[in-house]
């Protein structure tokens, strides 16, 4: 009550004080009233000049705040500018460094001129030396520091054996290596042409086909710059005449007939060691040891280049992965990785092995050896699922690396589309992939068989510039080709298999095209993502397919037609082929079902015990349409596919042999995995060539009765030339190229009299 009272009061005395001043005002004369108010606004103005001075000097200090925390955030976030400001600021800071370092020593130089000459006295040089130690100690940071990053930051829940991997590797690759002609590789021996990562590309010249004579491939075809020279094979041990350890590996795994000059392997790894790209098509079981040796060997070779540090560390990519191998199954990877083992040089250690043995290794130790190619291609663990990194020092190795710290990664189609994901999703991880510098794709034929587009999906993020600088990128020690955005050019791609086919041209050839653009979703950046992903592949100046700039070596043996002789031993009356025509690779399926339609299925309809394989790897969409049709006709028939259980393969099997269903339809894909036995068949139809030639002898050596029965094969002779080729031989499928829609070829044992 007190203080309402008070305020009462108050208010009553300010209200007579401001009725006295109004009432003195009105008495003032108008001179007096201006004289007040003009000393009114001045302190007013006054007053208004320093919240102004106050305010200015708090805005400065928080811009010098602004400024430094810029500072801090700039060096902590380096990722977040592009590769090419980094580059451009670094290259302009050490520049700029470079001339004041240069200009302080002719300050020295003529300081000490000063000093003999003139003999300055010594307190004048007193006063000098500090003013020098000032300078010296306000110079700025050094931007190699600020923009070098360490793996030490990479992960501070790191393990301790992983501290102690990478400090070993750091000590490791410090030490100089004790090997003779370890400043001149190359002063010995066979040529290297490891050093052609480092150099800029040839200019583009005319590429041309040309045969080369070979004594142990019937067809060596080489694809390249026409004015080429290429050398000849040395001995296998010349080749690492820069290593004694691994060219005294060489010489205790081989024989003396391997290691001569004349020998499949020393050839084969010649045209390896030049870095062209390789297709081997005679990869079989019987060739497997050959030929897994000898890219083992080479990427063994390759991965110690690229960990010498003396007398010049060779510069790097993005990122440390520089090889990837892609296997069909985990029986693969493990053979693979223990021949590259067995070739690595000074390997005393090795981490992981059993975890390796276990996940990868035989499951049946008595197993039975392989007897021929299927059961080779599935001895072991068929597991297609699966993604491992490998890293190497000096003297050690570690399995089941991250991928950023490894140097090999090992993978299925499927595992490595399980972490690039695909075109359609948001947040991809493909970044590891920007520097390889080989891709191996072991046993190709078998790769088409599980998923093809997997692997394409794969083949396009390989070596496409990160869209943020990795932090365990040294921005000094960058290769040209990569700050070029040219990587592919240098890339070398090894593919194996047995046969060859024309998709598997994609794994040499980038010629890929942007994605058509979708309608506005909810979500817009996911199609933008993929935009951007495909971009640098797809941008080209001169439209042409990104490929390697020294060539491809296609290693072969002409077809001679083996497949159809073999079914005329069987003792088969004809072998007829119809041929279709398409417009394009894309209207092959509508082509060849009109045609089994109105040609085909007329005369072949009445035919009992009609076995009808659908040839492709990816021949499950003819496979439905003809399952349909057969419903649509009322035809009585079953089926054996790729997605079919024990039950109803039994079912089918059973029906067909019993003459309950007069038409059984089966598929490439599902024989190539299950290799099962058909037994009735009276007659054969092939849909589309096959892509395995065993699969058309193996089929024909189910007839119930050979002297009665005809195969016939429904076949496009211009998309499947490769197939066909390899079943009729060279000679017979170009009789076949210039063929008219609908013309029948028969061709008559000519065992029959």
């Amino acid at each position: 009550m007190a203080k309402k009272r008070h305020h009462q009061v108050f208010n009553k005395k300010s209200s007579k004080v401001k009725g006295a001043k109004a009432k003195r005002k009105r008495q003032l004369d108008p001179e007096e009233l201006a004289f007040i108010e003009a000393e009114n606004r001045a302190g007013d103005l006054k007053n208004t000049q320093v919240v102004v001075e106050k305010q200015t000097k708090e805005l400065n200090k928080l811009e010098k705040k602004a400024e430094a925390d810029l500072e801090k955030v700039a060096k902590k976030k380096k990722e977040s500018k592009t590769p090419y400001q980094l580059l451009l600021e670094s290259l302009e800071a050490e520049h700029g460094k470079e001339n004041m370092s240069s200009d302080d020593d002719e300050d020295d130089e003529i300081d000490d001129d000063d000093i003999v000459m003139e003999e300055v006295p010594e307190d004048e040089l007193a006063d000098e030396v500090p003013d020098s130690d000032e300078d010296a100690e306000e110079e700025p940071e050094d931007w190699k520091d600020v923009l070098k990053t360490t793996e030490e930051s990479d992960d501070e829940e790191e393990e301790e054996n992983d501290e102690n991997e990478d400090a070993s590797i750091k000590k490791d690759d410090n030490k100089i290596e004790d090997e003779p002609n370890s400043e001149n590789p190359t002063s010995k021996g066979a040529e290297d042409h490891f050093p052609s990562f480092f150099g800029s590309v040839p200019e583009s010249k005319e590429w041309t086909r040309k045969h080369i004579p070979t004594s142990h491939w019937t067809s060596c075809t080489f694809t390249g710059s026409s004015g080429e020279e290429r050398s000849s094979p040395s001995k296998l041990p010349e080749y690492f005449t820069d290593n004694t350890l691994l060219q005294d590996k060489v010489k205790e795994t081989f024989t003396k007939k391997e290691l001569s000059k004349e020998s499949q392997e020393t050839e084969l790894f010649h045209y390896l060691n030049a870095y062209n790209d390789i297709h081997v098509t005679d990869h079989r079981w019987e060739s497997n040891e050959r030929i897994r040796n000898m890219y083992a060997l080479h990427i063994a070779n390759h991965i110690r280049k690229t960990r010498v540090k003396e007398p010049k560390p060779p510069k790097e990519g993005f990122t440390r992965v520089k090889c990837l191998i892609v296997a069909p199954y985990r029986s693969a990877a493990y053979d693979i990785v223990n021949r590259i083992f067995k070739f690595y040089p000074k390997l005393k250690q090795i981490g992981n092995t059993a975890r390796l043995k276990q996940e990868y290794g035989p499951e049946d130790e008595n197993e039975a050896e392989p007897t021929n190619d299927y059961s080779h291609l599935m001895y072991g663990r068929n597991d297609d699922q699966f993604r491992f990194g490998i890293s190497f020092t000096t003297h050690s190795a570690k399995l089941f690396t991250q991928f950023y710290k490894s140097d090999i990664i090992v993978c299925s189609p499927l595992g490595l589309r399980m972490v690039v994901g695909s075109r359609e999703e948001k947040n991809r991880d493909f970044d590891f992939l920007s520097s390889v510098d080989i891709a191996v794709f072991d046993r190709a034929d078998a790769l088409r068989m599980q998923n093809w587009n997997h692997l394409q999906e794969c083949l396009q993020v390989l070596n496409v510039q990160p869209a943020k600088m990795p932090e365990t990128c040294d921005i000094y020690n960058l290769r040209d080709s990569y700050i070029n955005k040219s990587g592919r050019l240098y890339r070398q791609t090894i593919v194996t298999s047995n046969g060859t086919f024309p998709d598997m041209r994609v794994a040499f050839h980038d010629k890929f095209t942007l994605p058509k653009k979708k309608k506005k979703t909810l979500d817009e950046n996911v199609e933008e993502s993929s935009m951007q992903v495909l971009e640098e592949i797809a941008k080209n100046v001169d439209s042409r397919p990104r490929r390697n700039f020294r060539g491809l070596m296609e290693l072969s043996n002409a077809a001679d037609g083996t497949p159809m002789k073999t079914g005329f031993s069987w003792g088969i009356a004809r072998q007829m082929f119809v041929v279709t025509r398409a417009p394009s690779a894309g209207e092959i399926p509508e082509s060849m079902f009109e045609t089994f339609k109105s040609r085909v299925w007329p005369t072949a309809g009445g035919l009992e015990r009609l076995l009808i394989v659908v040839s492709g790897n990816d021949g499950y969409g003819d496979f439905c349409r003809l399952r349909q049709f057969f419903q649509d006709e009322g035809t009585n028939y079953g089926f054996c596919h790729e997605y079919s259980d024990h039950k109803e393969l039994s079912k089918s099997r059973k029906e067909f042999f019993d003459g309950v269903n007069r038409v059984l339809l089966i598929t490439e894909r599902w024989w190539f995995l299950r290799r099962y036995k058909i037994k009735g068949a009276g007659q054969i139809l092939f849909y589309g060539v096959p892509e395995t030639p065993l699969l058309y002898s193996d089929a024909l050596s189910w007839m119930k009765v050979p002297s009665r029965c005809n195969a016939m094969t429904l076949l496009e002779p211009k998309y499947e030339a490769c197939a066909l080729e390899a079943i009729v031989g060279t000679q017979q499928a170009l009789s076949m190229q210039d063929a008219k829609p609908n013309k029948i070829f028969s061709i008559v044992n000519p065992n029959t009299t």
